[in-house]
């Protein structure tokens, strides 16, 4: 080909790879508003990385499964409240003297 070796012809970005770079422009946006310390520790690779990662839509499903335990928590949590009240008051408030 009329390539030097190793050069690839310029392509246009899959879409992948714009999901990765907005992603990752978004990231370096929001770590400018960080303290600088903080943007100090984090790189350029660990911004790409954490990118890459986000692209990836496990993250988001394990953080949606997440949520929803801890909704069913709370709400069984609340229930359990509400049925010891309940004792509580039809036992004449001794409960708890």
């Amino acid at each position: 080909g009329g390539h030097p070796a190793g050069a690839l012809p310029a392509r246009p970005l899959s879409r992948q790879q714009e999901r990765h770079y907005r992603l990752l422009s978004e990231l370096q946006a929001l770590v400018k508003a960080l303290p600088s310390p903080c943007q100090q520790r984090l790189s350029y690779t660990t911004l790409s990385d954490l990118a890459l990662a986000l692209l990836d839509g496990t993250v988001f499903e394990i953080v949606q499964g997440l949520l929803e335990i801890q909704h069913l928590t709370e709400k069984n949590l609340y229930s359990q409240r509400l049925q010891l009240h309940s004792e509580t008051l039809r036992g004449g408030g001794k409960a708890g003297q």
